[in-house]
């Protein structure tokens, strides 16, 4: 067995939380299975992702609201802080209201840039399409859920 520990912030004592877009998108459960249905009619391999410390891979973007908090003991430790520090977020971390919302702009901006298409019908379904005799041929489907992927695809296609 494997403990499990993370430091979650409080994110109702965030100052700014009734005035940030908090929206963040999740798969909906017609788009889950359309992507289990085009993995099966196509006979693709289905795979399952979940990204780790999700919430800290993002941009740094929080250092600009000035977000301080008081660290528990273990980490005040670690960072050879005395007891009247705080730090400073400079990422989304657990628990503040911004973090899904900041996680899914970085999961879509990473998603397009290697040229997958988000669906027009489900903010959080991309495809990978390409062009194959004049004609569109989705070779891949990734949906997520917060920090939990479906994926699936022509594994064997070098594109």
């Amino acid at each position: 067995m494997k403990a499990k520990a993370r430091l979650v912030v409080l994110g109702y004592s965030d100052p700014d939380a009734g005035d940030l877009n908090t929206k963040s998108p999740t798969m909906s459960r017609r788009s889950r299975q359309l992507l289990l249905q085009f993995s099966t009619h196509r006979g693709l391999p289905l795979l399952k992702a979940d990204a780790k410390a999700a919430f800290l891979q993002g941009l740094a973007t929080q250092g600009q609201r000035s977000i301080f908090g008081r660290p528990v003991e273990e980490l005040r430790q670690a960072m050879g802080l005395d007891q009247h520090q705080l730090i400073q977020f400079l990422k989304a971390a657990y628990g503040l209201t911004i973090a899904p919302r900041e996680f899914y702009m970085m999961v879509n901006d990473t998603l397009e840039r290697l040229q997958l298409r988000r669906l027009k019908t489900d903010p959080c379904l991309w495809q990978y399409v390409v062009e194959e005799d004049g004609k569109p041929k989705t070779l891949g489907i990734i949906g997520s859920h917060v920090d939990d992927f479906l994926m699936t695809g022509y594994e064997n296609d070098p594109r």
